[in-house]
């Protein structure tokens, strides 16, 4: 077991390192591991994005100004026609029951999803996030035009809880150009959006160039500190009590077309269609209203490719309360017009308004979903709110799943939380089972170490030494070789808490957390392996002799050692030994006896473990 100043001297004292430390000491006393949930680091959906940016020099915007944030689908960032900064993170995922789908989060992350400061080691809230108008000319108002800036807002939503020394502030720009702070809220935890209104009497700020900003102060070593940002809308001849939004709108993603899954291959699909079809959708929308309307919605569900229609759903209308959230359940799809096809893509489009005329915004009264048929099973939606670990030495977690006929495990696909520390040296075994109780590993693949990607689907791919033939319900994870906290993607979106499950060491017990592991097996076969990366060889023709050894290891079969390297193992899974290849022949003599894995690394990457004994 590692020693408690071993695991101080890696861990990096970030707001939620500090508490996973606390839980660390506790745990090692007791001798035992426990499952954690926790926020992230980095925000990987960010890395490879640029933000369109225009130049707004010598341009002012007009009353009313309005942003809802609802083009999240397409724009991570604020719209640059109204908005100087990108620094917040434009997005879908993040809000609890928003009063319209998407919103803009405050965070510590830059622009591209870094922390602004990893060396923080304190709970002092520093400068983090920035939005920013574009100048608004409002030289030609006075008091008397009753002008009010308002904005809905949440703490925390399905991300962190900001503390209490952290903030949320307003600004606007007087007319000497230095800003006036006009509101603010310390950190707490609610999770229901609060409207605020904020009026603009003061002379100083009836110039061409005024704007207002939004400053979050925050620990700005990680994705801490989330406020989400909703509706805000600048116009004249308003008064305190005009706090509604005369708009109906679609407060977030509807429920998935398929029962089981957000994604899965084609052929598993068509094996038993009718029972992976939900059997009904369902929609979400808000009457912002305050008062009842008349809501009008309809669906359209149609296969790309072959522009079958497999769904749709005349104009339904309803009498929808005031200020009230609803559902709508919506037909299943017919997938039979397509159950001839080699493969399929699915367009959900779904769509809500108030009957007549006055509607806010018709941005938010429409929302586009895809379902690609793809080479892997998956319960999450790609997007990472939290990430998800157990801790222990020899700790296990299984994420449970189904085929509806034959296939093969070819690959597993995980999505790890890029933190601040170690993590790329640790050690896990990815593992198949076809059982837990009892437990029946059908693979194990030992000395794995965790891979970072960064992209909208950022999943590393760990492929199989050869196909696991799985026939009905199977299972995919992990064992990891280390005390320390191995964090994956968990999204907080979907919920297939069901089929996760963890051992840290007597039974196997269910999670406690809502949400979906971010870890997918890939089926197949071998040749439709389209991973980008190099497939590990383990097939070859290389031996390691004599075992048992005693000073020397040799390698036979090996054609190069140019660029190769080794690493030696322990039964515990620290590495003890490593190097470049120099010959065939290796000392081993510093070595205790023992159980030993010898590692080779050849110059294109693949590896080749080996186990050995040494004798005294």
């Amino acid at each position: 077991m590692q020693s408690n100043f071993h695991i101080c001297k890696q861990l990096r004292f970030t707001k939620r390192m500090l508490f996973f430390l606390l839980v660390m000491v506790i745990v090692l006393d007791r001798v035992q591991a426990q499952e954690l949930l926790s926020g992230t680091d980095y925000n990987p959906l960010l890395r490879n994005e640029k933000p369109i940016t225009i130049d707004s020099r010598g341009s002012t915007l007009t009353l009313p100004f309005m942003d809802d944030f609802s083009y999240c689908q397409r724009s991570k960032y604020p719209d640059p026609l109204l908005w100087q900064s990108n620094q917040t993170y434009v997005n879908c995922t993040y809000p609890l029951r928003p009063p319209t789908i998407g919103v803009a989060t405050f965070d510590g992350l830059d622009a591209s999803g870094v922390p602004y400061d990893t060396t923080q080691i304190s709970f002092n809230p520093k400068t983090a996030d920035t939005l920013r108008s574009l100048s608004i000319d409002l030289s030609s108002y006075t008091e008397a035009d009753s002008l009010y800036l308002s904005f809905y807002f949440q703490a925390q939503g399905l991300g962190d809880t900001p503390n209490n020394n952290d903030s949320l502030i307003l600004e606007f720009l007087r007319f000497n150009g230095s800003w006036s702070k006009r509101w603010g809220v310390n950190g707490q935890a609610f999770n229901e959006f609060k409207i605020v209104m904020i009026p603009i009497k003061a002379t100083e700020f009836f110039h061409d160039l005024f704007q207002f900003r939004f400053i979050s102060f925050a620990s700005v070593n990680g994705n801490n500190d989330h406020w989400h940002l909703d509706y805000v809308k600048l116009d004249a001849n308003r008064n305190i009590n005009d706090t509604l939004m005369n708009d109906i709108a679609i407060e977030r993603f509807s429920s998935s077309v398929l029962r089981n899954y957000t994604a899965m291959p084609w052929n598993q699909f068509k094996a038993d269609a009718l029972n992976e079809i939900a059997p009904a959708g369902t929609m979400y929308f808000k009457n912002n209203y305050g008062i009842a309307k008349n809501t009008t919605y309809s669906f359209k569900i149609e296969e790309v490719n072959s522009s079958s229609v497999l769904a749709t759903q005349p104009l339904q209308s309803f009498n929808f309360n005031a200020l009230n959230r609803d559902s709508a359940q919506v037909t299943a799809i017919d997938p039979t017009a397509i159950l001839s096809q080699t493969n399929a893509r699915l367009k959900s489009t779904y769509f809500c308004y108030a009957t007549g005329t006055g509607d806010l915004q018709s941005a938010n009264d429409t929302v586009t979903q895809f379902l690609e048929f793809d080479n892997y099973l998956a319960y999450d939606d790609g997007s990472a709110e939290k990430v998800y670990g157990i801790l222990g030495t020899g700790a296990k977690a299984a994420l449970r799943y189904h085929v509806n006929t034959p296939d093969t495990v070819q690959a597993i696909r995980i999505h790890f939380a890029r933190l601040q520390g170690v993590q790329s040296g640790l050690l896990f075994s990815v593992l198949v089972w076809s059982k837990l109780n009892p437990e029946i590993i059908r693979y194990q693949q030992d000395f794995n170490k965790p891979d970072y990607i960064d992209s909208l689907n950022g999943f590393a791919t760990y492929i199989l030494d050869s196909g696991i033939v799985v026939s009905d319900t199977f299972y995919v994870g992990w064992l990891q070789s280390q005390q320390d906290l191995i964090y994956m993607g968990f999204d907080r979106n979907t919920n297939s808490k069901q089929h996760l499950f963890y051992n840290i060491g007597s039974a196997w017990q269910n999670t406690i957390f809502d949400g979906s592991l971010m870890l997918r097996p890939v089926l197949g076969k071998r040749a439709d392996l389209n991973v980008g990366v190099p497939s590990p060889s383990r097939t070859s023709t290389i031996t390691l002799y004599p075992v048992p050894a005693t000073d020397i290891l040799t390698l036979d079969g090996l054609h190069t050692m140019q660029a190769s390297r080794y690493e030696i193992y322990s039964i515990t899974g620290q590495c003890i030994q490593q190097d470049v290849l120099y010959a065939k022949s290796i000392s081993i003599t510093d070595l205790i006896p023992g159980f030993y894995v010898f590692k080779l690394i050849l110059p294109d990457g693949t590896a080749q473990s080996f186990k050995f004994v040494k004798n005294q």
